[in-house]
């Protein structure tokens, strides 16, 4: 081949190559402020609004529209665009030349509810939790079936304890973590529902709760500052912010059948008998014969010999108690628009008659609970628990007085013969009479149990609302913005009536008596928040809580006596009673506030080595000048021991975390207006020779009232074997409050 056809041959692979190679910028080129668009779907093949698009390694991003469709101009040659939202897997994908790009997104699995631990105003994983924190999911809630979400939970935390204030259903549960560590509060923890402080949880739906979080130790506790001494367990309810898209409808009902257990032994005629004379050995019991103590002890009282020879034995237990039913109805409505708004709508009804008559606690509830991605930028949403509670007490003591009767006695009347006559109660069984006015029995003068159960009557009704309001702002990924506006109100009135065949119409010789009291509560809270979480250098993880609040808590009752009624008008008519009992009573108003500032510090080294510190500054209406303000400082460390390089290879353990805490927390518990001397009571002055009305205080001002706080010392191991198959945590604290 000749030299000129060579490099003829050359000329023609350069001119190739270089046209190649002007082909290839172009692409490339032509890629860079290109315009791309798209759709995102779910698996469904439904659109998804509001979905966040960006451009892998810029800030460039769009979001979705109504239909899930999007345009973003590129900034970058060979650009990626990543994908993401909640509930849903998140995606990167390659432009590679494309114009339009459909993206369908795949639902996420739920998250164990373990995983994460809400620590108040904010949430941390529980791999790096601090404190001593324990989470009770939705299906642990449930999963008893209850009416109660305290008794729901009932045993189901070492360090928190569930008892019943009675047997009387509508009493419902107290709630103690870690014992009572106050001077002069009951002790009660502080439950915060949807972001709303409130003494108890007993009218919630267990249903309703998606969540409960309960801060044990101070350092936890401490960002509630002077409402945290005893403990604070966070309630969440469903909302709309983690349903799946669609409308998901669920009912569920039940029912359930409720009997005492475990009772103990009581003793047959003969025992009681026997027992009986005993009481009446002299100081030489050896001198004294078996007639002579059955003779003194069957004085006036024939019918209890009678009894005893003929083998009696009636069964208190048969005749106060009796089987209970529960039952629960709940309808659930739930799902996500195509707009991004998601809602969970619930109705519930429950039923739950106690162990004796007249005890019952019926609930109705209503649940409404929003969320809305407005776009990748700005969320909203809103919760709203509405309650009514109708309960009736029954009676206090007869289940008590059954109790301590003879089971040689019975409730009702008997016959010349001393045979009983079924359906006829007896008003005193101890002092029992023969038709003729003869002592049968001449013993306890205790009222007939039955009968305090059928004239006694305390009916309390109960109307409870609570609710938030919530709007976030998130200009970058690591930095937030959150007002959020909770408020609770409720209305309760409570009546009680009781007739002249009960114990205390026995006090007032035989008249009947009546009473109203009412009471009302509203209060609000107003937090707005700054979160920033950011990950330097890929070894510090630091996140900032920024906080300020303000609540205000409003009370009002009054109270309304009499007795003497000429029948049983049970509580609807005070009136009709005698002028001369009329009791009328309205406490003053009461309102109390707190102003309140806290900043929290979570800092953590290589996923390895961990630090919380928080502090809370509180300033309270009810104290006296100058004692108004304090803080509530807190500190904890953490070390997750199985991330060491010594114990990074031992797969039998899965986690191992030492945990030390110190914290402060304190209350101001106390009935307003204690550091003011009020003019409260009304008084008479002479003017001469008049007398003018005038007022005057009751009680001198306490011009030193202050904190009580409390000072915990909490040291911690987590341990987790076999991938968490096995799993528990240890904790030593050490207690202190003082004033």
């Amino acid at each position: 081949m000749s030299f000129e056809k060579i490099a003829e041959s050359g000329f023609r692979v350069r001119q190739k190559l270089a046209v190649l190679f002007l082909f290839s910028s172009a692409v490339v080129f032509a890629q860079q402020g290109k315009e791309v668009s798209g759709k995102i779907t779910n698996d469904k093949k439904a659109p998804i609004p509001n979905v966040t698009v960006k451009e892998e390694g810029t800030e460039n991003s769009v979001t979705t529209d109504a239909e899930g469709n999007f345009i973003i101009k590129l900034l970058k040659d060979q650009s990626s665009l990543s994908v993401e939202n909640d509930g849903f897997q998140p995606q990167t994908v390659a432009v590679d030349n494309r114009s339009f790009i459909a993206i369908p997104l795949k639902e996420e699995r739920t998250k164990a509810i373990e995983q994460v631990v809400l620590v108040g105003y904010g949430s941390v994983k529980k791999s790096d939790l601090t404190g001593s924190v324990n989470t009770l999911s939705a299906d642990k809630i449930v999963e008893r079936n209850t009416t109660s979400p305290l008794e729901a939970i009932q045993g189901s935390m070492a360090g928190v304890n569930i008892t019943s204030n009675s047997g009387r259903v509508g009493d419902g549960f107290k709630m103690s973590i870690r014992g009572s560590n106050s001077l002069i509060s009951s002790g009660n923890p502080l439950f915060v529902v949807d972001g709303v402080p409130s003494d108890n949880i007993d009218f919630l739906n267990p249903q309703d709760i998606a969540r409960m979080d309960v801060l044990k130790d101070a350092s936890s506790a401490a960002i509630y500052g002077s409402r945290g001494a005893s403990g604070v367990v966070i309630v969440t309810t469903k909302s709309g912010a983690t349903v799946k898209s669609g409308i998901n409808v669920s009912v569920e009902t039940s029912y359930g059948i409720r009997t005492a257990t475990r009772l103990p032994k009581m003793m047959t005629g003969a025992e009681w008998w026997n027992f009986h004379q005993a009481a009446y050995l002299s100081a030489t019991p050896t001198t004294q014969t078996p007639a002579q103590l059955a003779t003194l002890a069957g004085n006036q009282s024939p019918l209890l010999v009678q009894r005893a020879n003929n083998g009696y034995n009636f069964d208190w237990y048969d005749a106060v108690l009796q089987p209970g039913v529960m039952q629960n109805h709940y309808v659930n409505i739930s799902g996500r628009s195509d707009g991004g708004l998601g809602y969970n709508l619930s109705f519930g009804v429950q039923g739950n008659d106690g162990i004796i008559a007249n005890d019952s606690n019926d609930k109705y509830t209503f649940k409404l609970g929003i969320n809305h991605k407005i776009n990748s930028k700005f969320t909203t949403g809103a919760n709203i628990t509405v309650a009514r509670t109708v309960t009736e007490y029954g009676s206090d003591t007869a289940m008590r007085s059954a109790f301590s009767f003879s089971p040689l006695m019975s409730p009702y009347a008997v016959d010349a013969n001393g045979n009983d006559i079924p359906g006829q109660l007896f008003l005193l069984p101890g002092k029992l009479t023969y038709p003729d006015g003869s002592w049968a029995i001449n013993k306890t003068s205790t009222i007939n149990p039955l009968l305090e159960i059928a004239n006694s009557r305390q009916n309390e009704r109960t109307w409870q609302t609570l609710g938030n309001l919530f709007f976030q702002y998130q200009p970058k990924k690591w930095l937030s913005f959150k007002t959020t506006f909770s408020a609770g109100f409720s209305n309760t009135n409570l009546g009680i009536s009781n007739t002249a065949q009960t114990n205390i119409g026995i006090a007032l010789i035989n008249k009947n008596s009546a009473s109203v009291a009412k009471s009302e509560n509203f209060n609000y809270t107003w937090d707005n928040q700054i979160d920033l979480k950011y990950t330097f250098n890929d070894v510090h993880d630091v996140s900032l809580l920024l906080l300020q609040s303000l609540y205000s808590n409003e009370n009002e009752s009054s109270y309304g006596y009499s007795n003497g009624q000429p029948f049983n008008s049970e509580f609807y008519n005070l009136g009709f009673g005698l002028q001369s009992s009329y009791q009328l009573q309205a406490p003053p108003y009461m309102k109390r506030t707190l102003n309140s500032y806290a900043v929290r510090l979570n800092y953590a080294f290589k996923d390895k080595y961990l630090l919380t510190a928080s502090t809370r500054w509180d300033g309270s209406s009810v104290l006296s000048t100058g004692n108004k303000w304090t803080a509530f400082p807190s500190l904890a460390l953490g070390w997750k021991i199985n991330k060491e390089s010594f114990l990074e290879n031992v797969k039998t353990i899965s986690d191992l975390k030492l945990r030390a805490s110190i914290g402060y927390t304190g209350n101001d518990n106390v009935a307003p207006y204690q550091s003011l001397a009020l003019l409260d009571q009304q008084t008479f002055y002479a003017n001469g020779n008049e007398l003018v009305p005038g007022l005057q205080s009751s009680v001198f001002a306490n011009q030193s009232l202050t904190w009580e706080k409390t000072r915990e010392l909490n040291f911690g191991l987590d341990f987790g074997f076999l991938r968490n198959r096995i799993t528990g945590s240890v904790d030593v604290y050490d207690r202190l409050s003082e004033t």
